[in-house]
């Protein structure tokens, strides 16, 4: 049985507690199975599901067996372990991170929770699980998602004390990402400093991240409308 160890004291939030997590048997979903490796030869990558089945012969089931986490901020309660290495299809990879210059910038509103937002945790996670399963802002949204699951590629998880402010729109700054990954950038607002207790809001954006080394210099994404929580 593979034993979920991401960071115990974790803080998550009650409408996420219930779900199932790897170790309890996530139902793989329907898929060719089809993936592209070197030359452009499609190979079967067999069934995906959220975390990588044995059937599939992983080398890694999660990205701390690719390489060691990096450990959350210690000033951020709800920020994760995060890991510039993938697990996908339980495959290790490591993908160049973007230039210093190639920042990406994070548009939201949240006319209905500004006035109690005191501080932010944005994430950056690949839209790939460890096991191949696809992950979108749909279920982010609709709360599916457990994040201290390990079979998740968090990327990127930071605290921030304040957002900056451009007209109705409140803008937080991703960088140095692992480049080339179709990733899920997320902000989640709270209404105590330092990210303490659960969250009051979220933000979600689908986005293509450059190829490291692009000529592309920075990027602006639009997370929309902040979700409430409350």
């Amino acid at each position: 049985m593979r034993m979920n160890n991401r960071l115990g004291g974790i803080v998550v939030f009650g409408a996420l507690a219930g779900l199932v997590a790897c170790s309890g048997g996530t139902e793989p979903i329907p898929d060719s199975g089809m993936v592209e490796v070197d030359g452009g030869v499609l190979e079967d990558a067999g069934v995906r599901a959220l975390c990588p089945l044995d059937e599939n012969q992983p080398t890694c089931d999660w990205a701390s067996e690719c390489q060691e986490d990096k450990a959350p901020p210690s000033n951020c309660t709800f920020c994760l372990p995060a890991n510039d290495a993938i697990c996908r299809l339980g495959q290790c990879e490591a993908p160049p991170k973007l230039a210093g210059n190639q920042v990406i910038t994070f548009a939201f509103n949240a006319p209905d929770l500004v006035a109690d937002l005191k501080s932010f945790v944005r994430m950056a996670v690949t839209a790939e699980t460890s096991g191949g399963q696809t992950i979108t802002c749909e279920d982010v949204m609709a709360e599916r998602l457990v994040w201290t699951e390990q079979c998740y590629n968090i990327m990127d998880s930071r605290y921030n004390q304040s957002a900056q402010t451009s007209g109705d729109s409140l803008l937080l700054l991703f960088s140095q990402l692992p480049g080339g990954q179709k990733t899920l950038l997320l902000v989640y607002g709270f209404e105590l400093e330092g990210a303490a207790g659960d969250p009051i809001g979220v933000a979600c954006a689908e986005v293509e991240i450059p190829e490291a080394g692009s000529t592309s210099t920075g990027m602006q994404v639009s997370g929309g409308t902040m979700k409430s929580l409350r």
